[in-house]
């Protein structure tokens, strides 16, 4: 069992919300708990407006602040440690298991990677360069100075940018029938996109359901754009949409079995749950993939932060914010791929060419790092999330 201290969630009431019962409010814009459960908290004085307790017959006005004074809640197990890769004067690399938030979100407030990095470190604590979805395990990559954030935001700012020219120009040669928000490019394109190695890149390993027939075994991209789309709990969740901005990965199948393929997928844009839309956009969700359904499209029952499917960040290249070297880490898959057969798993590492262990080497001074042992934690959902921000993957 692992209590939080509770937490405040805060809003600021604009005009078009004004006139409405407070109780009405907060169950129009935050629908995981229906409207008895908010009439219970704020007979339960959890909600303030204006610094004072709410009434149960108070309208809300534009500009009033509405405070949720949440009560602790248990936020189940938590790691007491986590493998810590690489680390130096300017950055961290962790290997995140799934099950563990990035950034404090939804029902995870304090069991987060953000936290264990506070509790690890103190006030020096390294901030997550990026995001992987909670049910994702692999490198995290964290900054320790406000320098090497910045330099490793724009990194991954320029990553996506540079991405938006290629999908702008490019031609696909041809696509995946009945899936119009789908495109696949041929091999040659795959390969380079008419476009410089990144100073950034992203590799990682998914387990997938068997592809349909007429998918390549051969490098190709996805390009499916990814946007909000309605989703009945959370008023909207991302996924694969004809409206949606530009996405871009390089996949390809470098293992099968009966039951599951195992894949390579190089992100070159990042989109929330990319890998995830995008493999399900031409029918190869991942395996226990609890929300994207074949073609892309949410499951109305399901969250972005349910767990159980099978993806892992296994590589990250990048300019080191101090020295300037070129910097791969690397990881190998984890615990949560024990269900896959052992032969399947060496094939698919073999052929991305990673080897057993966790490995840091840049292109100025080789040097190995210790081997990590990641592990799957509880991925059960609260039975109230609170209203957050969707994570990143």
């Amino acid at each position: 069992m692992s209590f939080n201290s509770g937490w405040d969630y805060s809003d600021t009431i604009r005009a078009p919300d004004a006139g409405q019962a407070i109780a009405a409010f907060y169950a129009g814009k935050y629908r995981h708990s229906p409207l008895a459960e908010w009439e219970r908290r704020l007979a339960n004085g959890e909600i303030l407006r204006n610094g004072h307790a709410a009434g149960a017959a108070d309208t809300i006005r534009a500009g009033d602040h509405l405070l949720w004074r949440r009560p602790p809640w248990n936020e189940g197990a938590f790691p007491e440690d986590l493998p810590i890769i690489y680390s130096d004067a300017s950055i961290v690399a962790i290997d995140k298991p799934a099950g563990l938030s990035t950034m404090p979100d939804g029902g995870w407030m304090e069991n987060s990677l953000v936290g264990w990095l506070r509790r690890r470190f103190g006030r020096d604590a390294p901030a997550p360069a990026h995001r992987l979805n909670r049910g994702t395990s692999g490198i995290v990559l964290c900054a320790r100075t406000p320098a090497a954030r910045a330099a490793l935001a724009r990194q991954f700012l320029e990553k996506t940018a540079s991405a938006h020219s290629v999908g702008a120009a490019a031609s696909p040669a041809s696509a995946v029938s009945a899936r119009p928000v789908c495109a696949v490019l041929q091999t040659a394109q795959a390969r380079g996109l008419g476009r410089e190695a990144p100073a950034l890149a992203k590799t990682y390993l998914a387990a997938t359901i068997p592809p349909p027939a007429g998918i390549p075994r051969h490098p190709f991209a996805i390009t499916a754009p990814i946007g909000k789309v309605p989703h009945p709990i959370l008023g909207h969740v991302f996924a694969a949409s004809p409206a949606g901005k530009p996405a871009l990965s390089e996949c390809q199948i470098v293992s099968e079995s009966g039951g599951f393929a195992l894949w390579r997928v190089n992100l070159v844009t990042g989109r929330p749950h990319q890998i995830r839309i995008h493999l399900a956009s031409i029918g190869a969700p991942l395996l226990g993939e609890p929300l994207f359904l074949p073609g892309g499209a949410p499951r109305l029952s399901a969250l972005p932060g349910d767990c159980g499917y099978f993806l892992r960040a296994l590589s990250i290249s990048f300019t080191h914010p101090a020295s300037g070297d070129r910097v791969t880490i690397s990881v190998p898959p984890d615990a949560h791929f024990g269900i896959i057969p052992t032969g399947a798993r060496t094939s698919c590492t073999s052929s991305i060419g990673y080897s057993s262990r966790c490995q840091w080497h840049s292109s100025s001074s080789p040097q190995s790092a210790p081997s990590a042992t990641s592990t799957a934690w509880p991925t059960s959902s609260p039975p109230d999330a609170s209203p957050a921000a969707t994570s990143y993957a």
